[in-house]
């Protein structure tokens, strides 16, 4: 099956489109029309059409042409059976007609949970990290953030002050052996061959803060890529986090003294780790990283289990 024949369109904003449109004709002399753009025919070697176009336009920095996305670029790829290629596409995600030894994201996210579920399993003993170490550093930070922008800083007490309330009323879990940054980024793959890196943060802690610290920067860059399922299905973020922590549970096996009270401690890591990365957001002056993570905190507030203890 034939898949990208071509590029069907570039677009992307300007600030100030009407004069970049302007110094492209001037300079470039590109054939920019009242609709903001140009097109392009396709012609062979010898100058005859081959029946292709590809368009060029360049946008109002408010335009909504690119909605529901965010980015200021776009790029239209022409492929000769649409449909016939989304469905190729999808098999490969789900594990279907794949070549030997190629990735799909199932098996990364069991790699990673087999990956962590290993390290918790070593009897290694190092240096303890416990949930309110983490909570102090929340504290500090977010006095840091109340003496510039006391709104914002408000909102995070708030926040921070429920995920405490909610973390007295669950119970810890057993420390292991912990990576204690534990995220997608840190594993590296070769085929279906795969490897953890970065080695400086570990400790021993619950498990639940590697699992909950994954799962809050899986959800960040799904929910930044605007990566979602088909509407009213699952988000994918959400269909990946629950395989991780499948796939973490039944590799752990009677490792888990309890399997609800850790899916109780890896909500409280998640948000917890999700406030750090909004919060070092805010201090590096990253905006758009900083509403990202709210977006995702806010999610995952809402989804905290119902405590029955």
């Amino acid at each position: 099956m034939k898949r990208v024949t071509g590029i069907g369109g570039i677009f992307f904003k300007a600030k100030d489109a009407p004069a970049l449109q302007a110094w492209y004709k001037r300079h470039l002399g590109i054939d920019v029309q009242e609709w903001g753009g140009a097109a392009f025919d396709w012609v062979d070697s010898d100058g005859k059409p081959t029946g292709g176009t590809t368009a060029w336009l360049v946008a109002p920095e408010e335009s909504e042409q690119f909605a529901p996305s965010k980015a200021w670029f776009m790029v239209n790829y022409r492929v000769e059976d649409l449909q016939a290629l989304v469905a190729a596409l999808k098999a490969r995600l789900s594990g279907a007609d794949l070549l030997a030894g190629a990735l799909t994201l199932d098996h990364a996210m069991d790699a990673c949970a087999q990956i962590v579920n290993a390290l918790h399993r070593s009897n290694i003993a190092l240096g303890r990290r416990t949930l309110d170490d983490d909570l102090t550093g929340l504290r500090n930070d977010i006095r840091k953030v109340q003496r510039i922008s006391p709104e914002l800083g408000a909102q995070f007490q708030t926040w921070l002050e429920r995920i405490e309330s909610y973390a007295e009323e669950s119970d810890a879990l057993l420390p292991r052996f912990c990576h204690g940054d534990y995220t997608y980024a840190q594993v590296i793959f070769d085929g279906r061959q795969s490897g953890l890196v970065d080695f400086d943060t570990v400790c021993q802690a619950e498990p639940a803060l590697d699992l909950g610290q994954f799962l809050a920067y899986l959800r960040a860059a799904a929910h930044k890529a605007g990566k979602a399922a088909s509407s009213g299905a699952t988000p994918i973020a959400v269909q990946l986090g629950e395989h991780f922590l499948d796939a973490y549970i039944a590799a752990a096996g009677d490792q888990i003294e309890d399997v609800e009270r850790l899916r109780i401690r890896v909500s409280v890591y998640e948000v917890v780790s999700l406030m750090r990365m909004a919060l070092h957001s805010w201090q590096q002056l990253k905006g758009t990283r900083l509403e990202n993570a709210i977006a995702v905190l806010e999610e995952a507030m809402v989804r905290l289990p119902q405590l029955d203890y």
